[in-house]
């Protein structure tokens, strides 16, 4: 019942706009969401929300987090498909690509066409060739002629150079390996034997450690007369020299 001595007014309640209600409602819903996330957080952190059975309680905190990210992932992985060619009609229940429409062949013709007479051929003369004889010739001519491939060193040459490489003057004028019998001869030059002693004595014994890195166990050295000059120790290491002025 309305009181008699109220003030007048042409409204029960004061009145709001609707735009001004709306705003302080969806505050309010914000305010609840953020609440119910920060409770959300809140348990997720002290392990209070369920996970599987099989999931480590240590790693309990880190369940919830890895499912959102994997949801996410996997609605951004399908996001891109083309969804409006997908036929969901499909029997099974398994949705099937949606054929893509294809343009109508053209109807056949009612008679088949006419043969082209004679007058509508090309002349012999007209017709193009692939390439005339001259122009064969002249490309022919063009193409520069290779130089024949290099031959290999042989293995001889590769040891030679490789027993000279640390004199200034050649002394090993031919190599002979031998490797089923461990075997290397060297022939040498007539400037080995007018070298002094030490000398020879140095360049013996330097190119016995050469061949053991090789692989060789004996090293014999010669002169281009196949004369012995020198051969590995049989007793103890190092170079016996047979020339009659250094032995050991």
């Amino acid at each position: 019942m309305v009181d008699p001595d109220a003030p007048g007014t042409d409204l029960p309640v004061p009145y709001e706009a609707p735009a001004r209600l709306l705003a302080r409602d969806l505050q309010a819903v914000l305010a609840s969401w953020r609440l119910k996330l920060q409770e959300l957080w809140r348990r997720n952190r002290e392990g209070d929300l369920p996970a599987p059975r099989l999931w480590p309680a240590s790693l309990r905190a880190l369940f919830w987090p890895l499912v959102v990210v994997a949801g996410l992932a996997l609605f951004t992985a399908l996001a891109p498909l083309p969804w409006h060619q997908v036929d969901r009609s499909a029997p099974g229940g398994a949705a099937a690509v949606a054929p893509v429409p294809q343009a109508p062949e053209p109807a056949p013709l009612s008679g088949p066409a006419p043969l082209p007479g004679p007058e509508s051929l090309p002349a012999p003369e007209s017709l193009p060739e692939s390439l005339s004889e001259p122009e064969q010739e002249s490309e022919q001519e063009q193409v520069p002629d290779l130089p024949p491939p290099l031959p290999a060193p042989r293995l001889e040459d590769q040891l030679r150079e490789a027993f000279n490489a640390a004199d200034p003057e050649p002394l090993v004028v031919r190599v002979d390996p031998e490797p089923a019998a461990s075997l290397l001869r060297l022939f040498l030059a007539n400037t080995f034997r007018q070298l002094p002693e030490p000398r020879r004595q140095l360049l013996a014994e330097r190119w016995q450690q050469q061949a053991a890195s090789l692989g060789y166990e004996r090293l014999e050295l010669q002169d281009q007369q196949a004369r012995l000059l020198g051969r590995t120790a049989l007793v103890g290491q190092g170079m016996v020299l047979l020339d009659g002025r250094l032995d050991h």
